[in-house]
Order: C-alpha cells, then sequence, then structure tokens
C-alpha cells in the first residue's frame, strides 16, 4: 500500500541522514514501565505536563499564526501544545490554509506529503521554542462516528498503519488516541444530541443505539505506533482522550476532562482516586473548562 511505501521512504531516508535525531529529541518525554510520572526521556528529569490546546493549529492557521501561537504559549509558560492530525472539523474535506487535505482521495493509507511538511515544519518550530506537540492522530469521529456521526474512515488494518506512519515520522512526541470518544460508542450519537437540545430533561442513554466496540481499532492503531517507535529507540506515550461517561463508562481511562456538562457526570473518578488503585497508570486531566460565553 501506498502508506508503506512512504514509511519505507522515511526510514531509508532516516538512514541517509546518519540517523540524525529530530529537533524535538532532548524534548520526548516517556513514562516508566508501570510508573506514574513522566519523565524526559534523554535526561530523565521529571516532567509536568502544562499544556494547551490547539485541535485545529495545522489545519486552519497559516505559518505567521502559528508562529504567533507557538511564541506566545512559551512565554506564558506552557511546554505542550495538543493538536490533531486529522481534525473534527471537516479534517478530510476542507484543506488546511495552503490547499492540502490530510489524505489524498479521503484514503488513511496515501497521506498527502505537502499537508504532513505544514506538520513537520510546525512540530520543529515548536521544539525550538522548548515546546511539545501532543499528536492526536484523527478525531474519534472517523473510528467510530463521533459525536457527529460520521462515516468512520479507519479499521484495525489502516488504522495500523497510519500509526506506523504517524510514528516513524514523528518518533518521541506523545500521541492522544480517542478524539474524544469512548472505545465503545452509539453510531447515532448526532440523533442524540438534537433531541436533548430539544428536551434536556429526556433519559439520554435509552435513547442510544446500540453501542458497538472499536477497542481492536484503537488498539491497532495504538500498537504501529508503539512498535515503529520503538525501532528508532523511543518509548513513546500514547494517552486516550475518551468523552462522557454517560454512554459508556470509561473504566480503562477513567478520567476525561473536566468541562462536564451534565449533573449526573459529577460521580467522575477523580485523578486522586486514579493515584490510589492498585493498578498503576499515568493519567492526565486532557481539558479543563473553557470559557463558556453564555450571553453576548
Amino acid at each position: 500500500m501506498k502508506i508503506q511505501a512512504a514509511v519505507a521512504g522515511l526510514l531509508s531516508l532516516a538512514g541517509l541522514a546518519s540517523a540524525a535525531d529530530p529537533s524535538w529529541h532532548d524534548l520526548a518525554i516517556t513514562a516508566p514501565r508501570y510508573g506514574r510520572y513522566l519523565t524526559r526521556t534523554a535526561s530523565k528529569d521529571p516532567f509536568f505536563w502544562q499544556a494547551d490546546t490547539a485541535w485545529e493549529l495545522v489545519h486552519r492557521l497559516n505559518k505567521t499564526s502559528i508562529d504567533f501561537y507557538l511564541k506566545t504559549r512559551a512565554e506564558q509558560g506552557y511546554n505542550v501544545v495538543q493538536t490533531v492530525l486529522v481534525s473534527e472539523l471537516d479534517g478530510t474535506t476542507r484543506a488546511n490554509f495552503y490547499g492540502d487535505l490530510p489524505f489524498n482521495n479521503s484514503d488513511p493509507t496515501n497521506p498527502n506529503e505537502a499537508y504532513f511538511e505544514l506538520v513537520d515544519w510546525t512540530v520543529d518550530l515548536a521544539a525550538s521554542y522548548g515546546l511539545l506537540i501532543a499528536l492526536v492522530p484523527t478525531w474519534g469521529m472517523y473510528v467510530n462516528g463521533g459525536w457527529h456521526s460520521t462515516t468512520p474512515i479507519f479499521n484495525e488494518s489502516n488504522a495500523y498503519e497510519w500509526g506506523q506512519y504517524i510514528g516513524n515520522r514523528y518518533p518521541g512526541l506523545p500521541k492522544i488516541l480517542g478524539g474524544d470518544s469512548n472505545v465503545q460508542w452509539s453510531w447515532n450519537m448526532s440523533e442524540v444530541q438534537a433531541a436533548y437540545a430539544e428536551d434536556p430533561d429526556q433519559d439520554l442513554p435509552s435513547l442510544l443505539a446500540p453501542i458497538e466496540d472499536t477497542s481492536s481499532v484503537w488498539a491497532s492503531m495504538r500498537a504501529g505506533l508503539k512498535e515503529s517507535e520503538s525501532s528508532q529507540g523511543y518509548e513513546s506515550v500514547v494517552l486516550y482522550h475518551p468523552a462522557g461517561g454517560w454512554i459508556v463508562k470509561p473504566e480503562v481511562t477513567p478520567l476525561a476532562y473536566g468541562h462536564n456538562m451534565l449533573q449526573d457526570e459529577e460521580d467522575r473518578v477523580s485523578i486522586d482516586a486514579v493515584h490510589v488503585r492498585s493498578l498503576v497508570r499515568y493519567v492526565a486531566k486532557s481539558e479543563l473548562n473553557y470559557i463558556l460565553l453564555l450571553s453576548f
């Protein structure tokens, strides 16, 4: 497949360049096996994840705006910026500022080199400011329909290839799977949201279509990431960004984020509760409450 040729090309070029380290090599982070805390891969220094979300960074902005944003965030004390490669807002059909889509013919096995040259430029620029770019390989809707009931484009096979491509191109950068969705998901979420907007008092779970399990697709993507990065000497951090617990409680990743909108989500597991569990895992509070403009 085309993506396999692209991966082979990346590896070949890396060899010709005498395996030069990427610009973010000294910034790369990892987590000790069965550990709770992050460290710099090279120095082993402790790392505190202080991130800002810029989900549409490479999808919407030009280089001047990207530079301004990254420079500002670095000056404000951030050390991570979280962004998406195949974004939520028309990510496969709306081109970036320079007219490029992430895939040719919406095919995940056929990435568009021009699109990823801008991603390359962005992660290198971020590294020059001391920032790590945490990459979301795809928003969840392209695996399970997400909140928009989108037709998925990923399956077990091409998700693995996609993970390999991203891992080979950006080894050592943290990755975030899930894209605001759970591995178990309903395909009629857009209808459920419309019903909730019309009548907020109804029982939302009762409106859900049968729940389907997409864990094998996410697991394949993770395997592609981990295997490709391990072959280059990196033990990367791969997180998962789940969604509302009223759909299916995300037991594997018990904390999604802070901007809960429903009263019955107040029982979400806290970070402190995760830390006292015998099953050791690292966990991040990935999205706090954004500023909501309730009136103008």
